[in-house]
């Protein structure tokens, strides 16, 4: 039997000392019970990408399933 936990979401917004800023998402599951992680960065916006990638996307579904 395969249980799902709930995913958790919260727009983020890293601001450096040079002004510039990235903007993300931070996921995370129900349950966090070890230190493990991922992050995905997509394409940079110069060469048409965007967080809305569809690779980007199907990483974060596989991993989202494995709890990461």
């Amino acid at each position: 039997m395969l249980t799902l936990l709930m995913n958790y979401e919260e727009l983020i917004t890293i601001t450096f000392r040079d002004g510039e800023s990235l903007e993300g998402v931070l996921s995370y599951p129900e349950y966090i019970g070890d230190k493990r992680g991922v992050i995905l960065c997509p394409p940079h916006p110069h060469f048409a990408g965007n967080m809305d990638n569809n690779i980007i996307k199907s990483l974060y579904l596989c991993f989202s399933e494995k709890g990461l």
